[in-house]
């Protein structure tokens, strides 16, 4: 039971059946019946209700964790990202710092050296990464905030992200995580930069793309079959795909979908392109017959690095996705986004709104009950419809 205190992901079960919600609800609050000083007991049970959108009993579960033991870390986390789920940003960030104290998370570099706040000017700060692909493409805006407060400013990221953002803006290089560590006076974590910063939605909401992809004239002609330049006349939409994430994510059975899910999209006019790496055995016949018939074109395969993605989103109209690293690439290139989002989303992406202030040309489709995405791809082929509706006008 203590072990789902440390993580925010829904369990293994298929919690969209209510019962099952009753059954563990009544199995912490027995526990807690048992021992009521089982902090950790508290922490799940204020989980499982926050998957039920029930926030301020969850919030009143992690308080009396709390209560029991102040440095719970499990408690202090699943609090943060709550709060920022609900938008409560000075809170969230102030206690998402807890995340290093969890069990879950660690990194190489001393507290003492942490950045928090300290004067900057004339200071080598290096920056690095800590969580997945997607963390690092969203939170890396904000290194040119540290060059604006005169530091020199060092950019450590994954290997497969470094081509891409060798150019990051406020950075004097960008390193990769196997890289030989330069001298600093301070480290930050990415991730806590906003809470270093004192960043609230007004301080990040986008105003457009904030990274670049390979422009030149190569790089456009190399993608020309896959976009139809070639094809005088065809003024379809072209439109990326991605519906699944990593096998190994803990939140991949809530957040990816199956290829057969999203059928009700390709008899729409529009030229779809597969954004894909990691196609799974389940995907397989479905993608063979979308490509035999036309209505897909798998590019998957050439999409060996980070920097190529890069090149042909820019050349999309639009990108549809899960929540994947694809997303954030694609509002990170200021390119439209619609992102399918299961009923209870990474904090990120907050509750009750279809836009998000990380990228201005997001927007969000959400399941309106848990597990099924019938409704959200009805309503992007909806989108789309009027997407095609909205060109065809502008071009008669």
């Amino acid at each position: 039971m203590a072990g789902r205190a440390r993580g925010t992901e829904s369990p293994e079960t298929p919690l969209h059946h209510r019962p099952l919600y009753d059954e563990e609800l009544d199995a912490y609050r027995r526990a807690i019946e048992l021992k009521p000083n089982f902090a950790a007991a508290y922490v799940n049970l204020g989980v499982a209700l926050r998957d039920l959108h029930r926030f301020d009993d969850a919030l009143r579960q992690f308080k009396k964790a709390l209560s029991i033991d102040t440095n719970d870390a499990g408690a202090r986390t699943n609090r943060a990202q709550t709060n920022l789920l609900l938008g409560e940003f000075e809170h969230g960030w102030r206690e998402y710092e807890w995340r290093w104290r969890d069990g879950t998370m660690t990194h190489d570099f001393p507290d003492a050296t942490q950045w928090k706040g300290q004067p900057l000017a004339g200071k080598t700060v290096l920056v690095h990464a800590e969580q997945g692909l997607g963390d690092t493409l969203q939170f890396v805006r904000f290194v040119e905030r540290l060059h604006a407060k005169g530091a020199n400013v060092i950019v450590r990221v994954q290997d497969a992200l470094l081509p891409l953002l060798q150019n990051v803006a406020g950075a004097a290089s960008v390193i990769g995580d196997s890289s030989a560590l330069p001298a600093f006076d301070y480290h930050v974590p990415m991730l806590s930069l906003p809470h270093a910063l004192a960043l609230r939605e007004a301080d990040f909401a986008a105003s457009g793309a904030y990274l670049g992809a390979d422009a030149d004239a190569a790089a456009r002609a190399s993608w020309s079959d896959v976009i139809g330049t070639g094809d005088v006349g065809d003024r379809r939409l072209r439109v990326g795909l991605v519906w699944s994430g990593s096998t190994t994510h803990v939140n991949d059975r809530n957040r990816s979908m199956p290829l057969a899910a999203l059928l009700p999209l390709f008899d729409a006019d529009v030229r779809f392109v597969s954004l894909q790496k990691e196609l799974r055995e389940r995907d397989r016949v479905c993608m063979d017959e979308l490509v035999q018939r036309g209505r897909l074109i798998d590019a998957g395969a050439r999409l060996t690095t980070f920097s190529a993605t890069a090149s042909l989103v820019a050349q999309l109209d639009l990108v549809i996705a899960v929540d994947t690293a694809v997303a954030h690439l694609a509002g990170a290139l200021g390119k439209p986004v619609w992102i399918a989002l299961p009923f209870t989303p990474d904090w990120r992406w907050q509750l009750n709104r279809d836009d998000s202030p990380w990228y201005a040309n997001a927007r969000l489709f959400r399941q309106t009950r848990r597990g099924e995405w019938a409704d959200v791809v009805i309503s992007v082929r909806t989108a789309i419809d009027a997407r095609i509706a909205a060109s065809e006008a502008t071009h008669e």
